[in-house]
Parts: structure tokens; C-alpha cells; sequence
């Protein structure tokens, strides 16, 4: 099975051997009136189906998931190609813990406890995946609690110091309505797929747009990406460390 760039080779293949051929019907034409004429609809005919072509195959070669959103990389920023990324269903932890396995193995949240917060909001893991040819392939995710005011207020009075310590009742039913965030992981199993996450969590963060955002880094890579980001430790530099992302409470 050809792939959507093996077609659009073909297709800019059909359409230069129209052209070349137009060029040649044309030099043997002794009426150059009819010629031009013959050229030009030529020429537009073919262009309109040569692209009705390409984006019907590439449509139908580039499989899109099932409630999945394409992820919009800034302008002049993308080494990773297309994305496309959303809310992972229940049956789909166990991909997503089978890799959390292989990337994180230490300090990672327990399943049962990322379960029993999704029973309060079913939107807080959000897979990623990269296209590969004509299909794409899971390889990164994030885990994102939505904190409400009573949670970011223990968090910042230091009786919230672990993603662990999150129950249920501090997470927010609403992402519009979230006070915080707390990153609970973040995982790539490549240098693409993290570079998709940390644009994701960008987007994210932007369109929720919360007054707070908390992690805690388990890996060095976590670390050195939140202090690049602005985030300064609470009380110690094992525990949650925070970043004021917008000033007003709701």
C-alpha cells in the first residue's frame, strides 16, 4: 500500500508527463489560437483533477482516530511532523501504563489512583500519537489533574506535596473551571513524540489558561524542562515545585 507521500510523488508525476505532453500537442499545432486554448484548459483541467486526486488519496491513506484533534505546532517550529492527539478511553490504560513502564519506572502515578480521579473528571489523560506513513502510533501522553481553589490553596500551604496526596474531591469536574493544574506525568518515547507533548502541554496551559500550574520532576529531563519554564520549588526541591501562570483567582 502506497503511502500519502508516495502518492503525492505520483501525483506531481501525472501532472508534469500532462504537462510535457500538452507542450508537445502544442508545438505541433498550426493553428496557434487553438493551440493556446487547447494549452490553457488543458493545463486547468488537469491541475483540478491532479489536486482532487492528491487530497482524495492522502485523505483515505492518512487514517484519523476517532474523536482525535490535530495538533497545530507553532509557525517555523515542526520537527515532529503531524500529531494527532486526545482524551484516552478506559480501555486504553493499559497502553499508556505499558509505556509509562519503559519511560518512567520510578515515580510514576499508580494506576488505581489515576483511575479513581476519572471517575470524578474522565479527562485527564491525554494520549499522543505520530503519524507513521499512512497510520499513526501512540508514543507519548500526559497526565493532567484539574485542581479546584481548595486544592491549590493546600498545595501552596505545603499540605499538598505529591501528585499521591490529590484525592478525588480536589479534582475539578470542569477544565473551564479549574483554579490549577497539576502535571502528574508527561512521556515521550522518542525525541518527536516529546517534543509533540511539551508543545501539547503549551496549547493546553494557553486554551485553560489556569491561575496555577504544579508538577513534581521525577527524571532530570523533567526537571531541567521546568526550570527552563519559569517553575521555582514551594518548599523543597524533591517535592511539587510551581509556576504562576496567570494572576486572578476563580
Amino acid at each position: 500500500m502506497l503511502t500519502s507521500r508516495q502518492w503525492l510523488a505520483l501525483g506531481n508525476w501525472t501532472l508534469l508527463t500532462g504537462l510535457a505532453l500538452l507542450g508537445i500537442g502544442f508545438s505541433l499545432d498550426r493553428n496557434v489560437l487553438a493551440g493556446v486554448i487547447v494549452l490553457f484548459s488543458g493545463l486547468a483541467a488537469l491541475l483540478i483533477c491532479a489536486v482532487s486526486l492528491i487530497f482524495a488519496l492522502v485523505t483515505a491513506f492518512v487514517v484519523r482516530m476517532s474523536g482525535a484533534e490535530e495538533l497545530t505546532l507553532p509557525v517555523g517550529y515542526n520537527p515532529v511532523g503531524r500529531v494527532q492527539t486526545r482524551w484516552s478511553e478506559s480501555d486504553e490504560l493499559d497502553s499508556v501504563f505499558r509505556l509509562a513502564r519503559e519511560l518512567i519506572p520510578e515515580g510514576h502515578p499508580r494506576r488505581n489512583a489515576v483511575e479513581e480521579r476519572l471517575l470524578r473528571n474522565s479527562q485527564l489523560v491525554r494520549l499522543v500519537y505520530l503519524a507513521h506513513g499512512g497510520s499513526y502510533r501512540l508514543e507519548g501522553y500526559i497526565i493532567l489533574y484539574p485542581l479546584n481553589r481548595s486544592a491549590v490553596s493546600a498545595v501552596l500551604a505545603g499540605e499538598i506535596c505529591a501528585g499521591l496526596q490529590i484525592r478525588p474531591r480536589h479534582v475539578q469536574q470542569r477544565w473551564t473551571s479549574a483554579s490549577g493544574i497539576y502535571i502528574a506525568a508527561a512521556a515521550g518515547s522518542t525525541w518527536r513524540a516529546r517534543a509533540a507533548v511539551v508543545t501539547l502541554l503549551e496549547v493546553m496551559t494557553e486554551n485553560i489558561s489556569p491561575e496555577w500550574i504544579f508538577a513534581r520532576p521525577v527524571t532530570k529531563d523533567g526537571l531541567r524542562l521546568m526550570r527552563k519554564s519559569g517553575f521555582q520549588p514551594l518548599f523543597d526541591t524533591k517535592n511539587v515545585w510551581a509556576l504562576r501562570y496567570r494572576t486572578g483567582a476563580r
